[in-house]
């Protein structure tokens, strides 16, 4: 059962998110299977407003995967999930993750009812809590310094808006992204600081700035370069 819940959290990866299967594969092997269960969990929640008809059966979903974590928090038995049970498995339910697995279950729930957001504050900070709140995770998973959790999570928000590039609110997206070529240089130097075994959990983020260049179309094969451009040298 284990080996085919790690399976099925890096089929989830290979098929939907190309990133951070790579991204594993350069982490230290005790670590790959949390981080993959990680990021499956990411996916996982973060695809339910786009497969629900309305608003009340995706409230539905996203409180299974509170109360599942709730249950492994509580010593109870896991739910019959590969993705829950890789969490339960990885300790990825401990209070050190709770924050960020929560946080990520909450924001995706503005999602059932459109994304409009109030200016720019407001988008960036949802983002944060959606998506750059696994970043951080996954810093903490590779043992990276607590003093980069903030500057990781706010670079894993300009990531994701970098990836999605059909986002609604063209206004707030163009400040995030002029607001993001004034601060990369400084953030990759930060990124750049960590140490080697911490960096697998922020190697995605230097793709941010070829997604900005290619407004979504695809590069496959300048990805993986980029990628172990910055596991090697750190940019």
């Amino acid at each position: 059962m284990a080996e085919a819940n790690q399976e099925y959290c890096q089929t989830v990866l290979r098929e939907h998110d190309e990133d951070r299967w790579l991204t594993v594969q350069y982490a230290a092997p005790a670590r790959q299977r949390t981080l993959s269960a990680l990021y499956a969990f990411q996916y996982e929640v973060n695809r339910i407003p786009s497969v629900v008809s309305e608003p009340p059966l995706g409230e539905i979903r996203l409180q299974w995967f509170r109360e599942a974590l709730g249950e492994i928090r509580a010593g109870a038995r896991v739910r019959d999930h590969p993705v829950v049970q890789e969490i339960a498995a990885c300790g990825l339910a401990d209070d050190v993750y709770a924050r960020f697995l929560d946080g990520v279950i909450n924001a995706a729930s503005r999602r059932l009812y459109g994304d409009e957001f109030t200016g720019f504050d407001d988008f960036l900070g949802w983002y944060e809590r959606c998506y750059g709140a696994i970043d951080a995770a996954a810093l903490g998973v590779c043992q990276g310094p607590a003093e980069f959790v903030e500057m990781v999570q706010r670079a894993g928000a300009y990531y994701a808006i970098a990836r999605e590039a059909n986002l609604r609110n063209a206004d707030i997206v163009q400040q995030a992204r002029e607001n993001f070529s004034k601060s990369w240089p400084s953030l990759s130097k930060d990124l750049a600081r960590l140490p080697a075994p911490a960096m697998p959990a922020v190697l995605a983020l230097f793709l941010t700035p070829t997604y900005l260049k290619q407004a979504g179309k695809p590069f496959p094969m300048r990805k993986r370069l980029i990628l172990l451009r910055a596991m090697a040298i750190g940019r």
